[in-house]
């Protein structure tokens, strides 16, 4: 193996801990060499692709340090300044100068394509989004919101075909049997950066099942919606649901959540806080409507179930929905009104 190319120049303050699947595989599942640029064959030696692993996920930390990759170089005018002292951020200087800067906050952009595709992934916002942006700089070469485009084409349709034309247009055939690995933000990360975003110990898990999922599967929509956790111990029973989900139906899973109804992977971030969560008592039927809300919530599907076999009237139906929270308002609304009517 030739010295490399590319002068790697990296001076963090601090080291990030690399999860063990990566320190035991260092370029699982698509960690991008430091050294050497777009070349499939040249990888490195074997300490440079740990080190490329370390570096990868040391742009994790926010920080902008000296930095200087064959992917990415640090925004000179802000190592070693902290705000208000430093420039502020500048998208386009990541989307099109593949420089890394600070995560300034940006909340909100005028891009009504990525807010849909966001409005789906429950913990995911603009502002982690162009966060990333910042830490990671993409690939000039490619055009951001023309890969969101494509791949909320794809979850519409299923068809992958633009997709995978984009990696052969770039010359990164050797990622495309990756693809199944991940979840549509990470593909989006994947598509623009052509490295996965370095994940945590339990998402890496997660993808490991994933990739075993079909399109539209029960097992593959859990995963996606659940991906992203503020709270991490809840990854225990994530993992244990999915692998559930590859053998057994959502109906057979969704007893364990208390839940008769097979739709329920859909809006699984809201069912996974129902685990060892304490079911608050409704104490009549008739209470005002925001109570019976914040009581209602707590309850299992089957509670409800019998909720509206009591009060003779029909669960609204699930898919006219965004969230069970949604679902539930109507049916407190309607179990008020029949109490009311029957006073």
């Amino acid at each position: 193996m030739t010295d490399s190319p590319f002068p790697v120049v990296w001076e963090p303050s601090e080291l990030v801990t690399l999860p063990s699947l990566v320190q035991e595989f260092p370029s699982f599942p698509a960690i991008p060499s430091a050294y050497y640029p777009k070349s499939i064959n040249d990888v490195g030696t074997p300490e440079q692709i740990a080190n490329s692993a370390q570096i990868w996920y040391s742009l994790l930390v926010d920080e902008v340090f000296p930095l200087e990759t064959v992917y990415a170089k640090a925004r000179p005018d802000q190592i070693g300044y902290s705000a208000p002292l430093r420039p502020d951020s500048e998208i386009s200087l990541s989307l099109k100068k593949k420089l890394r800067q600070y995560p300034d906050s940006v909340s909100w952009i005028n891009n009504p394509s990525l807010n849909l595709f966001l409005g789906g992934i429950p913990y995911l916002d603009a502002a982690n989004v162009f966060a990333d942006i910042n830490r990671f700089p993409c690939d000039p070469s490619v055009s951001f919101f023309e890969a969101v485009r494509l791949i909320r084409d794809y979850l519409n349709t299923g068809d992958d075909s633009l997709i995978l034309q984009h990696f052969r247009n770039n010359q990164r055939n050797n990622l495309i049997p990756t693809l199944n690995y991940y979840p549509p933000y990470e593909l989006l990360f994947l598509m623009t950066r052509f490295a996965s975003r370095p994940l945590s110990q339990h998402q890496l898990e997660l993808i490991l099942i994933r990739k075993e999922t079909s399109f539209n599967s029960a097992a593959q929509i859990f995963i996606d919606q659940v991906f992203y956790q503020p709270d991490q111990t809840k990854y225990a029973d994530i993992l244990n649901l999915a692998e559930r989900l590859l053998v057994s139906s959502p109906e057979e899973v969704g007893v364990l959540m208390g839940t008769p109804f097979g739709d329920w992977v859909n809006w699984a971030s809201e069912y996974l806080l129902l685990i060892e969560s304490p079911i608050l008592e409704v104490p009549y039927a008739g209470a005002g409507l925001g109570l019976l809300e914040d009581q209602y919530v707590t309850w299992p599907d089957s509670y409800l179930v019998e909720l509206a076999q009591e009060l003779k009237f029909e669960l609204p139906a699930r898919a006219e929905f965004i969230g069970r929270k949604d679902w539930i308002r109507t049916i407190a609304a309607i179990a008020q009104r029949k109490v009311t009517s029957q006073a």
